[in-house]
């Protein structure tokens, strides 16, 4: 990965959705790796909706971003891990178009938007695109717990891991 230092503000988020991109295929493989006996529990059944729940919240966003709504009926759906990761790649592809395509000055725009709870809300580009990033890093550490005490490997999702050199 490029020095972070040198990036455009531009780069440097797509820098982190290629780190987010890995970190999610690493956290859906890890809730594979939970014993069959284990995946028709609550516990392992909450954690298939946490993972959706970054997905959805991801789309929320990029809906919200495009001046566009979606009213969620369950924000955490336990959707089998093929459905999520294909919900992943899409919305990859999505924010990387996104990012790709905003003009000059477009991290500045404010987006005004409807909350979950149907307050009208406002928030620059730049921070919208921080807290979905940071919202997903917060959620996949709930579900690196979660897979850990069901028994699964924990997938290692660090930021670090993705942009260090070993020399």
């Amino acid at each position: 990965m490029p020095d972070i230092r040198t990036q455009t503000l531009r780069d440097y988020f797509l820098t982190l959705l290629t780190a987010e991109t890995q970190a999610n295929e690493r956290t859906l493989d890890s809730l594979a790796t939970v014993p069959a006996i284990q995946q028709t529990s609550e516990s392992y059944q909450r954690a298939l909706g946490v993972m959706a729940h970054v997905m959805i919240a991801k789309r929320v966003w990029m809906l919200r971003v495009c001046s566009e709504t979606w009213k969620v009926d369950d924000w955490f759906p336990a959707w089998p891990i093929e459905q999520t990761r294909k919900e992943a790649v899409e919305l990859d592809a999505a924010w990387r178009g996104y990012l790709q395509d905003l003009p000059d000055g477009g991290f500045d725009r404010t987006v005004v938007y409807r909350m979950s709870d149907g307050t009208e809300a406002e928030s620059k580009v730049v921070d919208i695109v921080a807290h979905v990033f940071n919202h997903a890093t917060y959620h996949r550490g709930q579900i690196a717990r979660m897979v850990h005490l069901l028994g699964g490997s924990r997938a290692a999702t660090d930021l670090i891991i993705f942009t260090r050199r070993k020399l």
